[in-house]
């Protein structure tokens, strides 16, 4: 977030796209496991989710840290909506 605060302009926005649900991923994992037997892309992305799922799950649990530490800075959450499967987060840097 530091290197991002550095490199954006003044009253410039920050965009977050984030994993959102733990279920939704929960269910992708297990079904790409079943479908992997028969089909090498869900194999793929079984491999993915499975590689990550440590970081998914920290993220789950912590993105409140996110908001927190853009607060900290100064910025102004403008838009902020939660869909099945994706967190989206729009922060104004201060001018």
């Amino acid at each position: 977030l530091d290197e991002a605060d550095q490199c954006l302009e003044p009253g410039g926005d920050l965009i977050f796209l984030e994993p959102n649900w733990p279920l939704f991923y929960k269910v992708e994992l297990f079904v790409s496991r079943l479908l992997s037997q028969y089909w090498s892309f869900a194999a793929g992305i079984h491999d993915a989710l499975a590689s990550e799922w440590d970081t998914l799950t920290y993220f789950f649990n912590n993105r409140h840290v996110i908001k927190a530490h853009l607060e900290q800075k100064g910025y102004k959450v403008s838009r902020e909506r939660h869909l099945v499967h994706q967190w989206i987060l729009v922060c104004r840097k201060p001018e």
